[in-house]
């Protein structure tokens, strides 16, 4: 570690690397720089976040970007390939793949592909969280629940079921080479997936967790005290705790090296969602960026009335969750052991919805100048009960038929007889 290294916010531990971001968001760089993953990037001066990869670093500025640095042979070390219109808001690096999470909630992966581990389900839920695995990523959706793709040959993608059908309600999600760790809203830790140094044995009396990490073969956790937790292996000391550490407010793991940072900085809401327009009905996404020394626990509020399951740094409000029209304030509390900051209010104006019908659109083919009749049946198949929609003349062939009378039917097959003037 570079002497004289003091204040910083939080830490990212690579293979044989490490990352610690400062307060004035520059990013310190230590260790193996085989492939340049210490070469930190001398226009990177915003940066809120750091993760590290095999050979690899990724940072996440403040306007909501990511740069990459170092080994670049699968796509890693650079920025994503894509972001769309929305700004990311989490990053998470590990081997030779990425993750990163959208503020709307979407998950974007780059790098190896080689197992799956960047084909991110089209089905996934809005996500507030993710995390990369050697081959293997997870992410943790809104709602508590927990989704796993990418290699499974070890069951680090074979999710406990409480965690994926809402029966347990998870807050943080961390991966290992081949194991992954779950933190559960009531302080206890889950762990599934590779187990041969003993890294899913989760000591009986964790209970009050509020962070976890995950490295090659261990597992760590930091209590609500300040105290860290380690379980699994220790061929390096890597979960022998030092006898003077003190209070830690942040956890990194990853190959055979632990780090923590034992000094709290308050957080600080540095960038916040836009003021949005929606129509009642629609899901909307709201979040914040902060930094401050982890773990940060936030609640959001609307119109000063605390959201029940507003907890993340994204908020997301589905169709039920914003049936008051007019203009409401949404404001989000990011608050930790050294302190708390709140954004300036996001308006959110919700107009009443439209009440939108579809209308069948059929293409009709037959010679011009000849009447056919279009028939129509709610049910495919004989003995299909047709009748008749009406007599149509063709002018022109293909031509368009809009069927009125379909209007708020949710299916509809049609047929075209004839010609019946021959």
């Amino acid at each position: 570690m570079p002497d004289g290294l003091t204040n910083v916010v939080s830490v990212a531990a690579g293979w044989y690397h490490s990352l610690a971001l400062k307060p004035d968001h520059q990013v310190v760089a230590w260790g193996d720089n085989s492939a340049g993953q210490t070469n930190v990037p001398a226009t990177l001066t915003n940066a809120i976040a750091v993760t590290a990869g095999w050979l690899h670093s990724l940072a996440l500025r403040v306007d909501g970007t990511i740069v990459g640095w170092g080994d670049n042979g699968y796509g890693q070390g650079g920025g994503p390939p894509y972001a769309g219109a929305c700004a990311f808001v989490a990053i998470s690096a590990s081997m030779n793949h990425n993750l990163a999470l959208r503020g709307d909630g979407k998950v974007v992966a780059w790098g190896d592909d080689s197992l799956g581990q960047c084909d991110v389900p089209l089905d996934l839920k809005a996500s507030v969280g993710v995390a990369a695995g050697w081959s293997h990523s997870l992410s943790l959706a809104v709602d508590g629940t927990v989704r796993a793709w990418g290699d499974n040959s070890l069951g680090q993608c074979a999710l406990p079921a409480g965690l994926t059908n809402g029966a347990t309600v998870t807050t943080a999600v961390a991966a290992g080479a081949y194991h992954s760790l779950a933190l559960l809203a009531d302080g206890t830790v889950q762990a599934w997936g590779d187990n041969g140094s003993n890294q899913c044995l989760v000591p009986a009396d964790l209970t009050n967790a509020v962070a976890i990490a995950a490295g090659l073969d261990y597992s760590l956790a930091l209590r609500a005290d300040g105290t860290v937790e380690g379980w699994g292996g220790n061929g390096s000391n890597q979960i022998t705790r030092p006898s003077a550490l003190p209070r830690v407010t942040a956890l990194a793991a990853n190959c055979y090296q632990s780090m923590a940072v034992s000094n709290p900085v308050a957080p600080s809401i540095i960038f916040s969602s836009p003021n949005q327009t929606s129509a009642i009905g629609f899901a909307v996404s709201l979040y914040v960026l902060a930094t401050g020394s982890p773990p940060l626990a936030y609640q959001w509020y609307s119109n000063n009335v605390p959201i029940a399951d507003g907890t993340n740094n994204v908020l997301r409000l589905f169709g039920a969750s914003v049936a008051q029209a007019g203009v409401n304030d949404y404001v989000a509390v990011a608050r930790n052991t050294a302190g708390f900051d709140t954004n300036s209010p996001i308006l959110l104006s919700l107009q009443p919805g439209l009440a939108v019908q579809l209308c069948p659109a059929i293409t009709l083919y037959g010679e011009t100048n000849k009447a056919y009749l279009l028939q129509s049946t709610p049910v495919f198949g004989p003995p299909g009960p047709w009748n008749t929609v009406a007599a149509v003349t063709l002018t022109n062939s293909p031509q368009i038929y809009f069927d009125l009378s379909a209007i708020g039917r949710p299916q509809m097959f049609y047929q075209l007889v004839g010609p019946t003037n021959n």
